[in-house]
């Protein structure tokens, strides 16, 4: 079994899906993805720019975009005041839940169908347990 190869073409179709989603929004993918990645009770710049992998210069470019399209604000961190920390405002809120939502319906619509439920329960027991260690590894490289 190759699931390395496997989870890179699981990827790669999800990427596109998520494309179609953020041009169906007027916004870029990467745009999308830092929409995605935006906690309820927010998140600092620098911890965003770690989770999604890319530069602290390529973020702030985007959050500029979705700044001016009301999606986010930025506020000072309460504790460390040369820290900034981004939120979602309600029309961000919304428009993540929205994000959400139609990945959900075009898994469901395009996938659900054809996979048993109990084959369904077992891969999302096995991909929550992927992510659980892929995430551990990027928090242990920080």
């Amino acid at each position: 079994m190759i699931i390395g190869e496997n989870l890179l073409k699981i990827c790669l179709l999800i990427n596109s899906q998520l494309r179609t989603i953020a041009k169906s929004l007027h916004i870029s993918y990467s745009q999308l993805i830092i929409l995605l990645n935006i906690p309820a009770d927010g998140i600092s710049l620098s911890l965003l720019s770690n989770n999604i992998g890319i530069d602290n210069s390529t973020l702030t470019r985007n959050i500029e975009k979705i700044i001016a399209q009301k999606f986010v604000l930025i506020k000072p961190n309460i504790n460390d005041k040369r820290k900034k920390i981004i939120f979602l405002t309600d029309f961000g809120f919304s428009s993540q839940h929205s994000i959400e939502k139609k990945f959900n319906n075009f898994i469901k619509k395009n996938i659900g169908n054809d996979i048993d439920l109990n084959a369904l329960t077992l891969a999302d027991e096995t991909l929550s347990s992927i992510i659980w260690e892929l995430e551990l590894l990027n928090n242990h490289n920080e």
